[in-house]
């Protein structure tokens, strides 16, 4: 049942080399963050163009890392995003069409967590991508940062929390921590402790996806289903606003 897709079982020192090409890119894309931030920027205020750059270094490394390490394993690409049996179109629409549905679910536990927050003294804060994409004013760079936000990293998220993580702790032996585990990984890698219990909710509701489906294309498609919403929807929320009564 934990199994998503490719029938492999994951070499350790595979596994090892892939998570120093993942720390690699990590490094790299922060290293291009700083080097891009004009000096005379407000503290704590991050340039959308360093943001882009050192989220496609990310991206693109780790995708990179993460052919490296399914070329060790003689898997090919197709191998490893879907079974041979699963019906790629069917299962795409389906966890799109998931993706659509858990974002009332998401955003009720999104303001569950703010409430909680507020009782602890804490204000809410707004994510730091949405921050930088609030500050956004060229056309060109608003339609990267929807690329980056809409195909890259979903696709990535995916390939390493669903495709990697699970199967290796599914693989390890942990059945039931599997789930647990990759889907709190996934909500802290956002590094937004406000948005953790509904991302590592929607982490969850992905894994069942890759599970039941058999193929990373219905999680990918549910992921890019619910961040192409997301993004329509704050790139047009003052013209949202004005239509409430």
């Amino acid at each position: 049942m934990g199994r998503v897709v490719t029938p492999s079982v994951w070499n350790k020192l595979s596994l090892l080399r892939l998570a120093s090409g993942l720390i690699l890119a990590f490094g790299l894309s922060n290293l291009a963050g700083l080097l891009l931030q004009p000096a005379s920027s407000e503290e704590g205020r991050i340039s959308p163009v360093g943001f882009l750059t050192a989220t496609l270094i990310l991206h693109l490394g780790g995708l990179w890392a993460l052919s490296v390490f399914l070329r060790e394993h003689g898997v090919r690409w197709n191998e490893f995003l879907s079974h041979p049996e699963a019906r790629a179109g069917r299962r795409i629409t389906l966890g799109a069409l998931a993706g659509l549905a858990s974002i009332p679910l998401l955003g009720t536990l999104g303001s569950l967590s703010t409430w909680a927050l507020k009782l602890l003294g804490r204000e809410p804060q707004l994510q730091k991508p949405l921050a930088i994409l609030e500050s956004i004013q060229h056309p060109a760079v608003l339609i990267l940062f929807g690329f980056t936000a809409v195909v890259t990293a979903p696709v990535f998220e995916e390939l390493l929390f669903r495709g990697i993580l699970f199967q290796s702790l599914d693989q390890a032996g942990w059945k039931r921590g599997a789930w647990w585990l990759s889907a709190a990984a996934f909500g802290l890698i956002h590094f937004d402790y406000e948005k953790f219990l509904p991302l590592a909710v929607f982490g969850l509701i992905l894994t069942w996806l890759a599970v039941s489906t058999r193929t990373l294309l219905a999680p990918i498609a549910a992921h890019v289903a619910f961040n192409l919403t997301n993004f329509i929807l704050f790139i047009n929320r003052d013209g949202l606003e004005k239509l409430k009564p």
